[in-house]
């Protein structure tokens, strides 16, 4: 297939979902994208949910991208949900290694969330990866594993989320430190803005970014989004823009 032809079936298959899913709208779809930090919410039991994102990245004046990141969340339990996660695209080795954004080629996750809807505290859950090494590209992967611990809190209209944790790099043993800060701003029942500081922190340098982006509930089960970000004060400086969608399948 040619290399661009998955993005003329990517945008078939969101009209086709968004055909299959409209609804009257109720409430906020609950999503992981297209920010880069987890929420602490959790796909209830028996749902399956579909959020996929593709990202423009320009990592120098000679090096570009266009990688698609896709989340499947499924939840098997109260309070507990896995998720499958694929990256892949036009120099997708180049985007996991490059930049901070990424995760990994292909990745197992879970999430449990181990506290909610106590007014007085935030949201807390865990969530973890692990890279399964079987994708094609220009170099090794490995058992790759993650785990970070998601805070979050509400004060209406205002929603912040915090990310905390360690990662194993893609291709190397070698291990990074994470840590987001995301703030969301609600505009009514259909829209919502967000900004964002997201860094890793590795042996060599820190590696610091910042994220901007908008989301619009189409209904209770359909939300596109559009984001931009880039990378401050490191070599090579890299900036991205980003856009996709999340739907509720069931």
């Amino acid at each position: 297939m040619n290399k661009y032809n998955w993005l003329k079936h990517s945008l078939l298959l969101t009209v086709v979902l968004m055909i299959l899913t409209a609804n009257v709208f109720s409430q906020k779809l609950n999503t992981d994208r297209p920010d880069q930090s987890d929420g602490a919410g959790v796909i209830e039991k028996g749902k399956i949910q579909l959020e996929s994102s593709v990202y423009f990245t320009v990592v120098d004046e000679n090096k570009r991208s266009v990688v698609s990141s896709n989340l499947v969340r499924y939840g098997l339990i109260d309070n507990f949900e896995v998720r499958v996660l694929a990256e892949q695209g036009h120099h997708r080795d180049l985007f996991i290694e490059e930049t901070a954004q990424s995760q990994y080629p292909l990745a197992v996750s879970a999430k449990w969330s181990l506290l909610r809807d106590k007014k007085s505290l935030p949201d807390i859950s865990l969530v973890g990866y692990l890279q399964v090494p079987v994708t094609s590209g220009t170099q090794s992967s490995i058992w790759s594993p993650a785990v970070l611990l998601i805070v979050e809190k509400q004060w209406e209209p205002f929603t912040l989320t915090l990310n905390t944790g360690a990662r194993q790099e893609a291709f190397s043993k070698d291990w990074d430190l994470q840590a987001t800060a995301d703030l969301k701003f609600d505009l009514g029942e259909h829209w919502q803005v967000f900004g964002e500081y997201f860094a890793q922190f590795s042996k060599v340098l820190p590696f610091h970014n910042v994220d901007a982006g908008v989301l619009y509930y189409l209904n209770r089960k359909w939300m596109v989004h559009a984001s931009a970000g880039t990378s401050l004060a490191h070599h090579p400086h890299n900036y991205f823009i980003n856009s996709g969608f999340a739907v509720q399948i069931n």
